[in-house]
């Protein structure tokens, strides 16, 4: 990143941290040949904390190629620190890159098997990759986003990267529910369900759950999450699967979805 493009790049990253909550720990690592982090461990997200992180954003400089699977591997190995967090507490990597993997691993198969088999164990982890311009591999961070139960977005060289970066952020710093899962018991015979897994729950989101069943009928639903690292259930009695027919839009969508979710496959896979 060079030019206007790198300082729009830090103004993204000094967003960050100023919006973090008093209660979070965070740490910054930048990344082109090597990569080089702020302090190599979690710091609380305290007022001189935020200066001397934003401090050290200020001061860095675009130089070298793309060192991705580096970066993630430290950036993960930093999250297996778990002292003073609540026992479920989620950990977030927000990963903002402009290239493709250039140096170092550059197989991004392997890259996505080293972010799997470093995954802390035990800790909820998601990975939220942000692409800038035409120039990423937009294969290989969907792929990211999708094993650590993150999700990807991208910004155009023509849109700002600090305005798309804050508005994202926004959105994920205020997760409603982690960890979800639906049951819809096993009569209903309910299967092909998509997402899957399902994604965590963010402030002023609605998350559309479509699936096939074989028999209509009454219906319990129980919902499942974490908030907080503290498990919560929601049980919704008396409802009930149309036993034949429906809304034909519901089908639709669950065909949009079924759709998408192969032609990401042969798009990863061939």
């Amino acid at each position: 990143m060079k030019g206007d493009k790198m300082e729009q790049a830090r103004a993204a990253a000094r967003y960050v941290v100023d919006a973090l909550n008093p209660e979070d720990r965070f740490d910054v690592i930048a990344f082109s040949s090597a990569s080089d982090a702020w302090t190599g461990a979690l710091q609380p997200a305290d007022g001189d904390s935020r200066a001397a992180a934003a401090a050290w954003i200020d001061d860095l400089r675009a130089n070298g190629s793309t060192d991705i699977n580096r970066a993630l591997l430290e950036a993960l190995a930093e999250l297996e620190d778990r002292e003073g967090d609540a026992a479920g507490r989620p950990a977030y990597i927000l990963f903002l890159t402009d290239g493709q993997p250039t140096v170092g691993e550059v197989d991004q198969n392997n890259i996505v098997d080293n972010a799997r088999n470093n995954t802390p164990d035990g800790r909820s982890v998601r990975l939220f990759p942000f692409g800038i311009g035409y120039d990423v591999n937009t294969q290989l961070l969907d792929t990211l986003g999708d094993l650590l139960g993150g999700r990807s977005a991208y910004v155009r060289p023509d849109e700002r990267i600090d305005e798309a970066v804050g508005s994202f952020y926004a959105q994920i710093s205020t997760p409603v529910l982690a960890n979800i899962a639906l049951d819809l018991g096993e009569e209903a015979g309910v299967d092909q369900v998509f997402p899957f897994p399902l994604p965590d729950l963010f402030a002023g989101e609605q998350l559309v759950v479509v699936g096939r069943y074989a028999e209509g009928g009454p219906l319990r639903v129980e919902l499942s999450g974490e908030v907080n690292g503290e498990e919560r259930l929601y049980v919704y009695p008396d409802r009930s699967l149309a036993e034949s027919g429906g809304e034909p839009f519901v089908a639709k969508l669950w065909a949009v979805r079924r759709i998408g979710v192969l032609q990401d496959e042969v798009r990863r896979n061939g």
